[in-house]
This record gives structure tokens, sequence and C-alpha cells, in this order.
């Protein structure tokens, strides 16, 4: 495996992408920043489905080497790899000091792309990678579409509720006639 020359910056709610990185013998490191004590992350990494690859990536001490790394088995949604971690009040990640921490990514190439008949498999696989503060279980990117979701569900009961007392009521009364109002 090749030895990585820079090393990018990632902060929480940041969004890197279009992230280059070599299917084979390489990868590209990220130095965490911003990272508070007793708070919970996930960081995520997506890639396309076009190019089939395995990612892999772990979050190792700032002196590299695999004794401590926090590698355990991901979340996998379609092509989004997720590790969440929790940074503990002495500011470290599972041993590792967050400021010290470095997230490691690899790819390598994993199963057949039906259109490579008589193709060289990619050399490089484009990723995005983000870091994002979890409150509750919920990354706090999704909390604006999860609001959004109960104002709608609470609109709809809402209008069904005045559709039911309201218009409908009438509606049924009209079509009914004057029998119904009578007996009503």
């Amino acid at each position: 495996m090749s030895k990585c020359v820079r090393i990018w910056s990632l902060c929480p709610s940041r969004f890197a992408p279009n992230e280059p990185v070599l299917t084979r013998w390489a990868y590209r490191s990220y130095k965490m920043t911003g990272l508070k004590p007793g708070s919970t992350y996930e960081l995520r990494v997506s890639y396309p489905a076009t190019i089939p690859a395995a990612i892999s990536f772990k979050i190792i001490p700032n002196a590299g080497g695999a004794e401590g790394a926090l590698q355990r088995s991901s979340r996998r949604l379609l092509n989004v790899e997720k590790l969440p971690f929790h940074v503990e009040l002495d500011a470290t990640i599972e041993g590792i000091p967050a400021g010290h921490a470095l997230v490691s990514v690899s790819a390598s190439p994993a199963g057949v792309r039906p259109s490579a008949i008589n193709r060289p498999p990619e050399e490089w696989l484009i990723f995005n990678i983000v870091l994002v503060n979890v409150v509750g279980g919920i990354p706090v990117d999704a909390l604006p579409v999860m609001g959004t979701g109960v104002f709608l569900i609470v609109a709809v009961i809402l209008f069904v509720r005045w559709w039911i007392k309201g218009p409908l009521d009438r509606i049924l009364l009209w079509l009914m006639g004057d029998d119904y109002r009578r007996n009503r």
C-alpha cells in the first residue's frame, strides 16, 4: 500500500464532494477537526454504483499504523457506507485522541461492470464524504426533512378533520335532499 502524501481536513457538516481515490494500492486520509467531546458523529462515504468497488474506511491515529485503529462493520445502504462513533468526554475516540484521529479511505475493485467487457477496470473512484453530528440517533442534516414530514402529516390531519366537519357534511346534505334534513 502506498503512503499518503497529503492529509485533507474534514469538519462536521462539511460536505466534500467528488474526492478521488485510486482503486488499487492507495488510500486518502482526512484529519477530523472541530469534534466536540461528548458528541456522537456519523461518517458517511457515498460512491457511484456504475463503478463496482468496495470502499473501506477506518479511523486511525495520526502516527499511522493499525494499532488502535477503529474499524468495525459499517452500516451499508445502497452505495453509502456509514460509520457512527462517539467522542468521549476526555476527547478520545475509543482510545485515539480526537485531535490526532485520521480517517483513511481506500477502495478496491469488486464485481463486474456489465459494460466493461474488453475494457480495463477503472483506475479512479470518485466518492463523497461527510462527517455529521448525530442527535438522538438521528443525523442533524436529516432533522429539517423530518420536521417537514411531521408538519405535512399534521396539516393533512387538520385538513381532513375540517373537510369532514365542513364541506363534506354540506355536500352530503345537498345530495340527500329534504328527506335527510327532516330525519336529522
